[in-house]
């Protein structure tokens, strides 16, 4: 059924934007917490800091630029986090910084697609395009099949 598909989309939708959502507040807390330090312990820590805020005042762009900046920002995440490479970070375990590398699949701005069938479109009020569309701020494409 095309409308377990659009149920699905949704679903996919909402983790990613709740997933971003957790990115953006780990930076802000970590670019915070180096302001309140003053001085970077390392220069690699101190130009992670600049490009993260970066990354924070184009984030929502769409184009390349969110991924522009996290390619710049790998060498350093190699280079303070002597273990980024690794793939055992626990998302709750560890700094700030380790936090932030293992969730780093979240740093592109990705666009986002839900495909359902006109049944669970018009399903005003019950799971169907209106939960999507419910606030403006949900930057999501709908294909809608008549089926």
């Amino acid at each position: 059924l095309f409308e377990d598909n659009a149920e699905y989309g949704f679903g996919m939708f909402s983790a990613t934007k709740h997933r971003r959502e957790r990115l953006v507040s780990l930076i802000q807390d970590y670019v915070h917490t180096m302001e309140l330090k003053g001085d970077a312990e390392t220069e690699d820590e101190k130009d992670l800091c600049v490009l993260l805020q970066d990354w924070l005042d184009i984030r929502d762009e769409k184009s390349d630029k969110p991924t522009a900046l996290f390619d710049k920002m790998k060498p350093l995440f190699h280079s303070v986090l002597p273990d980024a490479e690794a793939e055992e970070h626990s998302p709750t375990e560890g700094s700030l910084l380790s936090q932030i590398w293992s969730e780093r699949d979240m740093f592109p701005k990705t666009s986002q697609w839900i495909v359902g069938g006109d049944g669970w479109a018009y399903d005003i009020g019950y799971g169907g395009l209106d939960h999507v569309e419910a606030f403006q701020a949900n930057d999501v494409n709908v294909l809608i099949v008549d089926t």
